[in-house]
């Protein structure tokens, strides 16, 4: 069972550095095009940087917040007298 949560997080990992990868390419093309600060790619870097731990950190919890849960949920009602 432990093998599907690394399995799960190294997909996410490969997969965050090639989108990542990509933005960041297409990224350097915008701002070249429209002339952009360079404060726009630190901030993007910046924002790749911090959304990875938060990508790793939900891929490896998924199976206790997703729909892959394993427990049954009760739905609850409001009822009025």
């Amino acid at each position: 069972m432990r093998s599907h949560g690394v399995r799960r997080v190294l997909i996410v990992l490969l997969g965050y550095g090639l989108i990542g990868g990509i933005v960041l390419l297409v990224a350097d093309w915008v701002a070249t095009v429209l002339a952009l600060p360079v404060l726009f790619e630190t901030l993007l870097l910046w924002g790749l940087g911090l959304g990875l731990p938060c990508a790793l950190l939900i891929a490896w919890n998924l199976p206790r917040i997703g729909q892959h849960g394993g427990g049954v949920s009760e739905r609850v009602t409001d009822q009025e007298s």
